[in-house]
């Protein structure tokens, strides 16, 4: 399911000029370390945890439109994702 959700995520936030860093945890001790306690997955923004599971590209659509590019028209941007 990683590479399929990661794959997903990587294509959208491409649309939006945004990079996705994936990083694969590959051992106890770095999933002890990560950011949420389901070490399974998590996504990260600035530092802050948007989610500990799984998002489909819809869910990640709506959390970028809220966390990310958000941010971005706060500063005086429009940004309007496709569907």
């Amino acid at each position: 399911m990683l590479p399929k959700s990661a794959a997903d995520l990587s294509e959208r936030a491409a649309e939006h000029g945004l990079e996705l860093k994936v990083t694969v945890l590959k051992s106890a001790r770095e999933a002890q370390n990560a950011p949420s306690y389901y070490g399974v997955f998590n996504l990260m923004w600035n530092g802050k945890l948007l989610s500990d599971h799984y998002v489909s590209k819809g869910g990640f659509k709506n959390l970028l439109q809220k966390e990310v590019l958000g941010e971005c028209s706060r500063s005086k941007r429009a940004f309007l994702l496709p569907e």
